[in-house]
């Protein structure tokens, strides 16, 4: 089975770092991640990127990281099984 976890991080400048701290957390569930965001600032109303988390297993860490990534304002998270 494979799961993934989308998250669209809003206010960059402001969440960036939280958001990597939160995943350096759990960093023993991230399998693969990749990360896109905007490189124009002039196109973009609001700095945001997303990034795309292959996880390695599901356990009870991943809906802790989940919960942690949605209580960041502008932060939106969303696991799936696939």
């Amino acid at each position: 089975m494979t799961s993934l976890l989308l998250i669209k991080v809003g206010d960059r400048p402001k969440n960036a770092l939280r958001v990597q701290e939160i995943l350096s957390k759990y960093g023993c569930a991230i399998k693969t991640r990749l990360g896109i965001h905007e490189f124009s600032s002039e196109c973009a109303e609001d700095d945001e990127g997303i990034i795309i988390i292959e996880l390695a297993q599901k356990n009870e860490d991943i809906e802790k990281m989940v919960q942690e990534l949605e209580n960041l304002e502008k932060v939106k998270a969303i696991y799936q099984e696939l």
